[in-house]
């Protein structure tokens, strides 16, 4: 006898580990992944991390970070298997404040380097004034490093010694 394939949503129950509930509502590609960003403390429940195993159940507000931006969703119903994407939205809502996905937006404004197709790849002067313009933005250090920042360098080299001025030529093994 066949099978029938007639109801193809699953089934809802009470309660669901919050790593499977995040995988099933599609925040996350793979289980795994779900069960790293609880382990890791990126997924809360009333202000607090939680273990892959804690329960959530329907009316339970889960917060997750990635990035920049914290996230917040309300679980309307608990479930175990994963949903197609039109599905999602019976089980859980999303109550993100405006605030965070105003952070989204600021990072996607943010300017970034530009060359024009076809011009090749960046000299190292221009790689230099790429990395100037990122260190300009506040994005860390990017290996332009001053003269103190090299102590092995030997300071009469900066100040414009020549080895011709040396005794190189006296000098007989």
């Amino acid at each position: 006898m066949a099978k029938s394939n007639a109801n193809k949503t699953p089934s809802p129950i009470g309660q669901s580990r919050v790593d499977r509930w995040l995988w099933a509502v599609r925040l996350f590609k793979t289980r795994s992944q779900a069960a790293e960003a609880v382990r890791t403390g990126r997924v809360r429940m009333d202000g607090k991390t939680v273990k892959a195993s804690r329960l959530v159940q329907a009316g339970d507000e889960v917060s997750l970070r990635k990035g920049p931006v914290t996230y917040r969703y309300r679980v309307i119903q608990a479930l175990e298997k994963r949903v197609g994407a039109p599905l999602v939205v019976q089980y859980m809502e999303d109550i993100t404040p405006q605030e965070e996905r105003d952070k989204l937006l600021t990072i996607r404004t943010m300017p970034t380097a530009f060359r024009e197709r076809g011009t090749g790849r960046p000299t190292k002067r221009e790689r230099r004034e790429i990395d100037g313009l990122g260190e300009a933005l506040g994005s860390g250090s990017t290996g332009a490093e001053g003269p103190q920042d090299r102590p092995w360098m030997d300071a009469s080299k900066e100040e414009g010694w020549d080895e011709a001025d040396s005794d190189w030529e006296d000098w007989e093994d």
